[in-house]
This record gives structure tokens, sequence and C-alpha cells, in this order.
């Protein structure tokens, strides 16, 4: 499948190096998003920020409804670009320097 899905892009077919690359599908992300929320009717959803950092990927998710859960003050630096609210956020790293926690407190 990667062989063809290669062979379809131009846009890969196009780049300049032929070196690992991310391929992400808004509308796979979507699709995956329903699915997975149809297993837990009711519940608000936290996309955890390490697995993909990517900007694009955490636009998509907070247009879908989507909260988020940070390790880092510069995590919470990228979801303030994009205008994730407070409400949406939740600080969940195990070791959480004083000076962190009052910039979440602060948010």
């Amino acid at each position: 499948m990667l062989q063809t899905l290669f062979a379809q892009s131009k846009t890969v077919k196009n780049l300049r190096y032929r070196t690992p690359y991310f391929l992400i599908s808004k509308k796979k992300i979507k699709g995956n998003l329903e699915r997975f929320t149809k297993c837990f009717p009711g519940a608000k959803i936290f996309y955890a920020m390490k697995a993909n950092g990517e900007k694009e990927v955490l636009r998509t998710m907070h247009k879908l409804g989507v909260g988020f859960e940070v390790a880092s003050v510069g995590e919470l630096d990228w979801l303030r670009e994009i205008k994730v609210p407070a409400k949406d956020i939740i600080y969940g790293t195990a070791v959480k320097p004083a000076a962190a926690i009052k910039e979440f407190f602060d948010f």
C-alpha cells in the first residue's frame, strides 16, 4: 500500500530528498477520531501532544473538539498560538517545575 501511495502522490514524488517523512491526512485523523469517540460516548477526548506536536495536526484536532494533554510550557505555547482555551488543556507530566505550574495557572 505504501508503494501505491508513494506512486500516486505528486507531492511525495516531487520531494527533493527521499528520506523518511510524515504523510498526514486530515480526513484520516477525523475518521479515526470519530471511531475512537464512539467507544467512549459522552467522554471528553484529550490528545497527548507527545504523540505528534505538528501544528496542523493540533489545529485539526482542536477544530474537531479535542482537548490536549501537555507536558511542558513549550507545548502550552503551541496551543496558545492556535487559541486553545485553558478548559481544554490538561497539564499531565509527573515532574512539574514551580515556574511551569505558575505559567499554567496564569493561563
